[in-house]
């Protein structure tokens, strides 16, 4: 009459799983013979530590810029990124970036176009699949792969069946097969592959291609079937060529010019080689010009290679070669362009190529204008450009900056900052300009009257801006030497922002009260000469020849020189300079 109850205990193992690593998704076919699909697979007792796929943040962007921040979310266990660029959607043809510990890679000078990214992580047990890709429109030593020990192997109790289907995406029906080969990786996953033999040929059709694997029952688990869409686009597509005939004259084909060596200060090589085996040269014309179209060149007939240049003359030179034959010249190489600068730099501003910026600067800006309106935003505050033979900065109607300034810094290019040959060495220079205030507001009598209109040198500035010596000019024929500390400028050198947070320190001179003092220049609208002579910590200034003041400035920084204008209340103010000349270990004034 006795019960007997007996129980037993049944695991139920978990599906395994199967992971795409070649092709990505949206990845493009191009070939038409066979492609090998690679993946992993792993049992539900094992578990591989490989990093999950990063995450990619959208990209900020602004009209204009050549410049952008690519980021990503961390990753749990990973000790690098690899970021991958390409300018085509399904990653043809990429640029892989050297692998990074950080989070993010700074993108600078992009040219006009779209740029695709996707990146993933990588630690000891291997690469992560691929993140999202993300777009935007216009190498280091990897420090983080650290050596790490080798992970302990986990053996899997059973090998799973991986199975693949590949079938179109349109009207395609399923057709699974086993892969090819499942090869063991570390001991805890296995590596697998699949040759898709004979590939269709097929114009812009997309194709989905999935993997899956089976446990010992031959059962699997549907979420964890991985699919991706790839696109083929593999067709013969005609070609219509032209009539194609006989080189004739066989004169000789474009040779290659390079430039081997340049120290940037008027000494360069040129050399050239011929590339071809056809049609080959017996002399060669080299041609020098100032200007891209070789307007009124220079020959240098029978020239040979290589061949030097010594103590140019400060400029930008552009050569080209070609070969000549008993039939005549043949067809011109390459360009190549050479600068020559020379430590006496100077600018009549005559070419409106010569590298000061051109545009308008930016700047984020709230104010409620005369009308009573409140307004916020950035704003195009004052405009930099090349005219009439001059460098002018034009500061608008009615725009009101942070209380009472509004003063703009423009540097040289090619001397911001100061190129070693530029730096004021060994502990004296000399900065000139001419220039005037060009425009202003009209009063009542129908003249110009630029009241508190400000321009001049900047003679002494840092690498990042953050203080700034200049000396000025302004309207009323004051002249003053005014300091800017705490500067700020973000962005990038061209957009040429200023915020409000700028101390004025003003060093004064006997007699001297305020930022302007003295009376010098021509007054309104007329032009002046300034010069300032540095000699160690010490700087005097002149007007027109005649001496303004002395200062004693110690620590004053020397990396960048330029110009300053604005206005410091009342607008349309317009200034315009007729040259800037800088000058090292020039004379000083006694």
């Amino acid at each position: 009459t006795a019960t007997l109850t007996r129980s037993v205990a049944v695991t139920v193992a978990g599906a395994p799983t199967a992971r795409l690593d070649v092709p990505w998704d949206n990845y493009l076919i191009t070939r038409r013979d066979t492609f090998e699909i690679r993946g992993r697979a792993w049992t539900d007792t094992q578990d591989p530590e490989f990093p999950a796929a990063p995450v990619l943040k959208p990209i900020v962007y602004q009209t204009g810029w050549d410049y952008y921040r690519v980021a990503w979310e961390a990753v749990a266990g990973e000790v690098s990124y690899i970021l991958q660029e390409s300018e085509d959607a399904h990653f043809a043809d990429v640029q892989t970036y050297a692998p990074t510990t950080a989070l993010f890679l700074d993108m600078t000078d992009q040219a006009v176009g779209t740029y695709y990214y996707r990146v993933k992580a990588r630690n000891a047990y291997g690469d992560s699949f691929w993140s999202n890709v993300v777009s935007v429109t216009v190498t280091p030593d990897p420090a983080g792969l650290q050596a790490a020990a080798a992970p302990e192997a986990v053996l899997a109790d059973y090998q799973p069946v991986v199975e693949i289907n590949i079938r179109p995406v349109e009207d395609g029906s399923d057709n699974w097969v086993a892969v090819d080969a499942v090869t063991a990786g570390l001991g805890d996953w296995w590596d697998w592959t699949y040759t898709w033999e004979d590939l269709p040929e097929e114009d812009g059709v997309e194709y989905l291609v999935q993997v899956r694997a089976l446990d010992l029952a031959g059962n699997f688990d549907v979420a964890l079937v991985d699919t991706v869409t790839v696109t083929i686009s593999n067709a013969e597509t005609p070609i219509y060529l032209p009539l194609i005939a006989r080189r004739w004259p066989p004169v000789p084909l474009p040779p290659t010019l390079s430039v081997p060596s340049n120290d940037g200060l008027g000494n360069y090589t040129l050399a050239w080689t011929y590339p071809h085996t056809q049609f080959t040269p017996t002399s060669y014309e080299l041609q020098e010009a100032t200007d891209e179209a070789f307007t009124s060149p220079t020959v240098f007939a029978n020239a040979t290679s290589p061949r030097e240049f010594t103590g140019k003359e400060a400029g930008t030179y552009y050569y080209r070669l070609r070969g000549i034959n008993i039939h005549g010249p043949g067809e011109w190489s390459n360009v190549e362009m050479v600068v020559a600068q020379s430590p006496d730099f100077f600018d009549d501003f005559t070419n409106p190529d010569s590298g000061w910026f051109v545009g308008w600067a930016q700047r984020y800006n709230w104010y409620t204008d005369y009308h009573g309106n409140y307004h916020e935003g950035w704003q195009d505050v004052a405009e930099m450009s090349y005219r009439d033979g001059t460098y002018r900065i034009y500061v608008p109607k009615d725009y009101r900056a942070y209380g009472d300034v509004d003063t703009w810094f423009v540097w040289p290019a090619e001397m911001a900052p100061l190129p070693a040959e530029m730096t004021p060495v060994p502990d004296s220079y000399c900065i000139e300009i001419r220039g005037r205030v060009a425009n202003g507001r009209i009063d009542a009598s129908g003249d110009p009257q630029p009241y508190w209109a400000h321009w001049g040198i900047v003679f002494g500035a840092n690498e990042d801006l953050s203080t700034i010596y200049t000396f000025q000019l302004n309207s009323h024929s004051n002249v003053g030497i005014v300091g800017y500390h705490n500067h700020v400028y973000p962005g990038n050198r061209d957009q040429r922002r200023q915020h409000e947070n700028i101390e004025f320190g003003i060093y004064d001179w006997p007699g001297t009260e305020g930022h302007f003092s003295g009376s010098f220049g021509g007054g309104i609208l007329h032009p002046a000469t300034l010069r300032v002579e540095v000699v160690g910590q010490e700087a005097r200034f002149y007007v027109d020849g005649q001496q303004a003041a002395v200062a004693n400035i110690p620590g004053m920084p020397r990396a960048q020189i330029g110009l300053v204008g604005g206005s410091y209340e009342i607008t349309p103010v317009e200034i315009a300079f007729d040259y800037f000349h800088y000058e090292p270990n020039c004379v000083i004034t006694p």
